[in-house]
């Protein structure tokens, strides 16, 4: 395999149901400079087993913790483990669309002063059986210098990050039960460009009944608190 340039970076809890299309949706991309990380953050259900199956292909790494750390110090893990000069994270229960990897390489690749660049992706809402609640949507707004901190506005999943930049805002928190991803994107946003692809969709996230962060209890007081952090570190 050619030198690593993009490290796409996954934990995987208990995605048993998801976690092969997601890796061969990654495998199938024309990226031909990347790698993939998988961290089982010690899954109850066949994930880790799943995830292993794919170990023949030179670009797929897999790690499994030996005690349960969550999605915020799993992807921290992997981080640093990672060899690529770009980070991607992607969630074990996601689609990552023709292109993605490719795309955003070259836009950071020609735009130095952008940290982090993401496209739109498909919302896909699914029961219980897996089926579609209502047709896919689009979700993906600019991040603009009037953040209002009202909606959340930068997409996480998907999109590609500078590691150095990653690694100097210190990563992500790993003391929240979730919104891991909205904390790291908020402290990026302080310090670089924030950059949305427009018109372009390059990622499918799923959420459904058995995601970790599906209607989970404390969601708006976790956002709070990272609001709060945040007005507090750009007062």
């Amino acid at each position: 395999m050619t030198d690593v340039e993009v490290s796409v970076v996954m934990p995987a809890y208990n995605a048993e149901r998801f976690i092969g299309e997601q890796i061969e949706s990654i495998l199938a991309q024309d990226c031909d400079t990347f790698e993939l990380l998988v961290g089982d953050d010690l899954s109850e259900d066949q994930t880790l087993s799943i995830a292993k199956s794919y170990e023949s292909s030179p670009r797929v790494r897999i790690f499994a913790n030996k005690v349960h750390l969550g999605a915020g110090a799993t992807r921290n893990h992997l981080n640093r483990l990672a060899r690529g000069r770009y980070l991607t994270p992607c969630d074990a229960d996601d689609l990552m669309l023709p292109g993605n990897l490719s795309r955003l390489r070259a836009y950071l690749d020609s735009h130095p002063e952008t940290g982090m660049a993401y496209a739109s992706y498909l919302m896909l809402e699914a029961d219980g059986g897996d089926r579609l609640l209502r047709p896919p949507w689009l979700r993906g707004k600019q991040h603009s210098e009037s953040w209002d901190f009202v909606e959340f506005v930068a997409n996480h999943a998907g999109a590609m990050m500078r590691r150095d930049i990653v690694m100097r805002v210190g990563g992500y928190d790993e003391d929240i039960p979730i919104l891991d991803s909205v904390s790291l994107t908020l402290k990026l946003a302080e310090v670089s460009r924030l950059e949305l692809l427009e018109g372009e969709v390059l990622y499918a996230y799923r959420r459904h009944p058995w995601s970790s962060s599906a209607r989970h209890p404390d969601w708006y007081p976790t956002f709070q608190k990272l609001v709060k952090a945040a007005m507090q570190r750009r007062a």
